[in-house]
C-alpha cells in the first residue's frame, strides 16, 4: 500500500544534505531512529540498489517512487 510522500520526505532530504545522494541503506539508517514501520521499509526497499545523485536527487527519488506506486502525494 502506498504511503504519503511526507512520511519519507525528511529521510530523503536529510540523506541528500548529509551525503549528496539518496541510497537505500542511508534512508534505512535515518528511519531506524523513528522505529520505522513496515510500510516505510517497503517503500525504502523499493529503491533497491539505485542511487539518486545531483541537485535533483530528491525530485528523482520522488518521481521514481510515484511512478512505481510506492508513494502518493500528500
Amino acid at each position: 500500500m502506498p504511503v504519503p510522500w511526507e512520511a519519507i520526505r525528511n529521510y530523503v532530504e536529510t540523506a541528500v544534505q548529509i551525503t549528496g545522494e539518496v541510497e537505500r541503506t542511508d534512508l534505512l539508517f535515518l528511519a531506524e531512529s523513528d522505529g520505522y514501520p513496515d510500510d516505510i521499509v517497503d517503500v525504502l526497499d523499493a529503491i533497491g540498489s539505485r542511487v539518486f545523485r545531483g541537485p535533483d536527487a530528491v525530485a528523482q527519488t520522488k518521481s521514481f517512487l510515484l511512478r512505481g506506486g510506492f508513494i502518493v502525494e500528500g
